[in-house]
């Protein structure tokens, strides 16, 4: 192989940068690949349904939705402390 490339003059900066090229494109849609899992899980959440109460645990289809369907006070967000919270695995 080494002669090969010694007879075809070398492997230069077009042939580095073709290469790095070909690996920016071939891996361009392996961030989706390998991010879809953290999109199939389900998100847990912290409520409160008074202005002064403490968060709690809860679910959005059992709390939050219909809550905002009903049109009454529930105040939430993400429980960041859960394991699969996806700032816990890059972060």
């Amino acid at each position: 192989m080494d002669l090969a490339f010694r007879e075809v003059g070398g492997f230069g900066f077009s042939q580095s940068l073709s290469l790095f090229c070909f690996m920016l494109v071939r891996q361009s849609g392996a961030f989706l690949i390998y991010g879809f899992p953290y999109l199939t899980l389900t998100q847990e959440y912290l409520c409160r349904t008074s202005r002064e109460g403490d968060f709690m645990s809860c679910s959005a289809q059992t709390d939050i939705c219909p809550a905002i369907e009903a049109d009454s006070f529930v105040e939430y967000k993400v429980d960041s402390s859960y394991e699969f919270y996806f700032e816990n695995w890059y972060g």
